[in-house]
């Protein structure tokens, strides 16, 4: 009985440090997540890093000839929205796997959230 806890333990110990491992090396990927989106017409370009910051906007010089003002102000902003949502989808990609089921990726990932209330409240009766 004492050999199988024993073993039954360090199974244990085992799987708990690579996923320690695993999680360390998704958070370390998560530091370098970047996207780059630009305009069909290739005159406005973003880069998006980690969490969806802008990191960049590089505006072709042909762009005041070619568009408005507020043609460059629509387009730079689509641009960021496609830059920051391939940034999110790769987020998910990365910590999906460390997200328990039931639980709201998009709502645990988000800044704003209460850790506590983005998990779900487990009763006794699941045990």
């Amino acid at each position: 009985m004492h050999e199988e806890l024993h073993a039954q333990l360090e199974a244990m110990v085992e799987e708990y440090n690579q996923q320690t491992t695993q999680m360390r090396e998704a958070y370390a990927r998560l530091r370098e997540v970047e996207a780059l989106a630009t305009s069909e017409d290739g005159l406005v370009t973003v880069k998006a890093g980690p969490q969806g910051r802008i990191m960049r906007i590089d505006l072709n010089p042909r762009i005041t000839k070619k568009l408005s003002a507020s043609e460059i102000s629509a387009s730079i902003m689509e641009q960021i929205q496609a830059a920051t949502a391939d940034v999110t989808e790769q987020t998910h990609k990365l910590m999906a796997p460390f997200v328990p089921e039931g639980v709201d990726i998009e709502q645990l990932l988000n800044p704003e959230t209460d850790f506590g209330s983005a998990l779900p409240t487990i009763g006794t009766d699941t045990l």
